[in-house]
This record gives C-alpha cells, structure tokens and sequence, in this order.
C-alpha cells in the first residue's frame, strides 16, 4: 500500500453544540444566558437549571438585540415608551424563535 500503514478506526464519538447568534449570549435583563430560560420560566418550573424549550423564546429587535421574550416583554409593558435596555433606541420587534 505504497509504504503507507493501514488503520482501523474502531470508535468515533461526536460532540455538537449550537448557539444563538446574537451579539451577547446572555439577556442583560434578567442575567441569565440565552441558552437557558428566563427567571420566570425558571420560577414557574421550580428549577434554576432548566434548559430553553419552545415556552421561552427569544425576541430579536431592529437593532439586532436579543433577549428572553418574557424580559423584553416585561421590560417594555413597565415603561410608556419602549426602548431597546442596551442601546436605548426605540424598540421594534424583528423577530421570535427558538
């Protein structure tokens, strides 16, 4: 086999991970990251380790900042005029997923 050795490869383990892609991978309203759920998801399970599911979106805006859809929302229901709590800029939303 042209000098060339022959192996076998008898196991090949794969690790993935996804994220999303936002500028900052944690909501700076409720500090916890994007990957996990929100306080109130948190709260209304009972526990802190809960893991994002379809219960606890993330909101995109204009201005490319994300955030747990319950904080966002939380956040712009406690003033008359919603604005974006990283850049201030007035708030619109662009997006919602998981």
């Amino acid at each position: 086999m042209n000098g060339m050795e022959r192996f076998e490869l008898k196991r090949w383990n794969l690790c993935a991970s996804w994220s999303w892609d936002v500028m900052h991978d944690t909501c700076v309203i409720c500090r916890n990251g994007m990957m996990s759920s929100c306080i109130h998801c948190q709260a209304r399970s009972g526990s802190m380790d809960l893991l994002q599911d379809d219960s606890c979106p993330i909101a995109w805006g204009v201005c490319n900042h994300a955030y747990h859809m319950h904080c966002i929302r939380r956040w712009l229901e406690s003033s008359p005029n919603p604005r974006c709590p990283l850049d201030n800029g007035p708030w619109e939303f662009t997006n919602v997923g998981n």
